[in-house]
């Protein structure tokens, strides 16, 4: 009883999944359009609203010259704090972020890693 009731509204279902009005596209919810020249940390940081997409082209640039990460040129310039760019990071990626000044240390395991492995 229960499976032909199943059948005969599962053909009725049409049209917008979405309740009404449906959702915008993902690219007008986003702080800023796509930028295809950024990639990686730069382009998240600028989806997340937390950097324009000309100071992460300035900034993946000037890691560039002086050799060093875009993250350390980020944290440098003091455009994006450590704490901002750890949270988006760790939203955008989907990992969990660990506060390790809430750690006490004296109740963390002793010895559990290989002292060779550990240096």
């Amino acid at each position: 009883m229960g499976q032909s009731r199943w059948r005969s509204t599962a053909g009725t279902i049409s049209g917008n999944y979405f309740p009404s009005p449906t959702p915008p596209p993902v690219e007008t919810t986003l702080a800023e359009p796509l930028q295809s020249s950024l990639s990686g940390v730069a382009r998240m940081l600028v989806h997340a609203g937390k950097l324009q997409a000309k100071a992460a082209e300035d900034l993946v640039r000037q890691a560039r010259e002086k050799k060093t990460s875009f993250v350390n040129a980020v944290i440098a310039s003091g455009q994006v704090s450590p704490f901002d760019l750890a949270h988006t990071l760790s939203s955008a990626l989907a990992l969990p972020l660990l506060d390790l000044s809430a750690m006490d240390p004296q109740r963390m395991p002793q010895n559990v890693i290989d002292a060779k492995l550990a240096h």
